[in-house]
Formats: C-alpha cells, structure tokens, sequence
C-alpha cells in the first residue's frame, strides 16, 4: 500500500513538473517571438514583468519538488518519518 502511495504521488508530482515544463516553454516561445520582432528580451520583460516572475516561480517549484522527492526517498528508506502533501 506504501508503495502505490509513493507511485502514486510521484506520478502527480511528474505530471505538474510536466506541466510546469510546457508552460515554460510556452513562454520561451513567445521570448523568441518577440526577439524575431525585433523588441529585445529586456524590453519584453519590461512590458510584461509577470513573464519573468513566471519563469522564476516555476524554476523555484520544479527545485522544490525535486528535493521532496529526493527526502521522501531518504526518509522512506531509513523509516523514521513520512511527509505527507
């Protein structure tokens, strides 16, 4: 039962980094959009700030996830504690 709840919680986490990551490159894609216009990067992130703050919030998620993987993983194998989401 452990280990479908581990399966199972590692899948979500899997699916929201997934989704995170197609976010981000939805916003590379319109980086380069506007870079082929002709309005530089710097520009780009000054007419919309939110871009940039986006990129930066889902670069932190994908860290913090990852390293609650990785303790999930430790703390599972040394059976002292769960986390729980």
């Amino acid at each position: 039962m452990r280990i479908r709840k581990i399966i199972f919680q590692s899948f979500i986490i899997s699916f929201t980094l997934h989704l995170f990551a197609v976010l981000i490159y939805l916003t590379m894609i319109m980086n380069i959009n506007a870079y082929m216009k002709g309005i530089k990067i710097e520009d780009y992130f000054k007419i919309s700030p939110q871009l940039l703050s986006f990129n930066s919030l889902a670069a932190s998620f994908f860290i913090v996830s990852i390293s609650i993987m990785v303790i999930k993983l430790v703390l599972k194998k040394r059976n002292i504690f769960t986390i729980t989401f």
